[in-house]
């Protein structure tokens, strides 16, 4: 599910394909398919969740999909990106 949200900060990153181990140029900020927020004294703290559609490795042509979290704190910063891919 692709996000349409012209919003969201680019979070560049790259991944290990969990088959072959090469590293992978993604853009989560394209595959947000939710949120979690609180509060903190420097404003909101939003937590994407990420999740992208099945696709294949350039390298070794197996299925994957990206998953995991990025926080954004303060506002439009990066404070973690914990994403990986998972075989299908």
């Amino acid at each position: 599910m692709k996000n349409g949200n012209d919003d969201m900060i680019d979070v560049l990153v790259k991944v290990k394909c969990p088959c072959c181990e090469s590293d992978i140029e993604m853009n989560c900020s394209e595959w947000v398919v939710g949120s979690t927020s609180s509060e903190k004294s420097m404003g909101i703290d939003p937590q994407w969740i990420i999740e992208s559609e099945s696709m294949n490795c350039p390298v070794c042509n197996n299925e994957i999909i990206l998953e995991g979290t990025v926080g954004i704190y303060p506002e439009d910063t990066i404070e973690y990106i914990d994403v990986n891919f998972r075989k299908v």
